[in-house]
């Protein structure tokens, strides 16, 4: 357990390059490790951390093409603590949160009664297909990834489940370069998916996947 606790310390830490999550990550990490027990640890600390140092306003800009008013529905995978979750509420975005841990769930549904926070595990999702507009997700697959590219597989998989032909991911991730196409989101068929750096984190870029 102390092994996976290390890699949950490391792998949402900001201020350590992507290359040295990597060197510490270990196959002992399970789901279990992103559960209430961590969430229960992180919330006593803060309740609010951006990962990767990736605000939610400063990503939108560096998006193009995609729709993310109303009607869009879009899903937020893995949303944590982040600050994403109060800013997307303050632009009125019509926005499914998810996250694995039932404690943070009922945490934020403290905090914003009046928003879509459902608990949710990103390998086995609860939704219909083709039911949204765009997936974003910022983290999730890399912690996920830490428990073995075949579990990531199938993450990426059920994002491209639910997404309408036509619709987008938005993937922040530790793994990403130009030319590349990270180590799981070449799993599905995507009809296009663009590399977009994002000068304003030390560890992260996003890629743009077009279902």
């Amino acid at each position: 357990m102390l092994r996976s606790w290390l890699c949950v310390a490391l792998a949402f830490s900001s201020s350590w390059p992507s290359k040295l999550i990597v060197a510490f990550a270990t196959q002992n990490c399970t789901a279990d490790d992103w559960g209430d027990k961590y969430w229960e640890w992180e919330l006593e600390r803060s309740q609010e951390h951006e990962w990767y140092g990736q605000n939610w306003e400063t990503l939108v800009k560096h998006i193009p093409d995609i729709s993310l008013a109303p009607p869009s529905r879009i899903l937020h995978v893995g949303c944590g603590t982040s600050p994403w979750v109060s800013s997307m509420a303050s632009q009125g975005i019509n926005v499914t949160h998810i996250d694995i841990s039932p404690a943070l769930v009922s945490k934020l549904r403290q905090r914003f009664p009046s928003l879509d926070i459902q608990v949710a595990d990103v390998t086995s999702l609860q939704f219909e297909s083709d039911v949204f507009d765009v997936v974003v997700e910022k983290g999730t697959l890399d912690a996920v990834f830490l428990a073995g590219l075949a579990l990531a597989e199938v993450a990426v998989k059920e994002l491209f489940r639910v997404l309408h032909p036509g619709g987008s991911l938005v993937s922040v991730t530790g793994y990403a370069g130009p030319n590349q196409e990270g180590p799981f989101l070449g799993a599905v068929a995507w009809s296009s998916q663009t590399f977009l750096p994002l000068p304003t984190s030390s560890t992260a870029d996003a890629y743009l996947c077009t279902k």
